[in-house]
């Protein structure tokens, strides 16, 4: 029988919040925002693929390689929001942060981050986009752009002389080897499909740490 509520027994609990007081923290409340910004990037994307899948049909080899950029896209920016999350909390938020990252720069942060934001952007857009000629695709150089802006704000930063350069290094460091493997491939296969689908998986996997990252937090 329900305990009525005021005498301590009254609601149940889920777990996990209790195990954190109950408390949602700063990381958590900014991950929300995620929802709105990716639903606008991708809206127009979707709404054409969907079309060229009603069509000319889901098999396709046109159609597949879109939806298999579609969902590229989807991991690209998750990967780049999660990790973004995690820098800001990590060099700004906490308590601690001034202590463990004295040389830091939020508004140079916040640009690069939104120059991230961008390139994934323009990506998205290229998603229909077909050359119909040899060598990389327009969106397989915005995607490894993405991948590699990582690197891109390492060097600014080390520029800066930045306290969280060992932090930001070993996100540069992933990036960068994920581009290189998906070159890689493209090289050896000749096929973007092939190409891609090794960014998406080991862009994926590597989404999946930085879940791990947000859990302990």
């Amino acid at each position: 029988m329900p305990d009525r509520a005021g005498d301590g027994r009254g609601c149940a609990t889920i777990p996990a919040m209790t195990e954190r007081n109950m408390s949602v923290t700063t990381l958590e409340r900014s991950a929300f925002w995620i929802y709105g910004v990716t639903a606008m990037i991708l809206r127009e994307p979707l709404g054409i693929v969907l079309r060229h899948g009603s069509t000319a049909g889901w098999s396709d080899p046109v159609v597949r390689l879109e939806v298999l950029r579609t969902v590229l896209v989807l991991v690209l920016l998750s990967r780049l929001f999660l990790g973004a999350g995690l820098h800001f909390e990590n060099v700004y938020m906490k308590a601690d942060a001034g202590e463990l990252y004295p040389r830091r720069n939020y508004p140079v942060d916040f640009l690069t981050g939104m120059l991230q934001l961008l390139i994934g952007v323009a990506a998205s857009t290229a998603i229909a986009l077909h050359t119909g000629t040899s060598g990389p695709s327009m969106f397989g150089m915005l995607a490894g752009a993405v991948l590699l802006s990582d690197a891109g704000w390492l060097l600014l930063a080390g520029a800066l002389r930045y306290s969280a350069l060992p932090r930001m290094a070993r996100r540069a460091a992933v990036g960068t080897a994920i581009a290189a493997a998906g070159a890689l491939a493209a090289a050896l296969t000749q096929s973007e499909m092939a190409a891609l689908g090794v960014l998406l998986l080991l862009a994926a996997l590597d989404m999946s740490t930085l879940v791990g990252e947000y859990a302990s937090q």
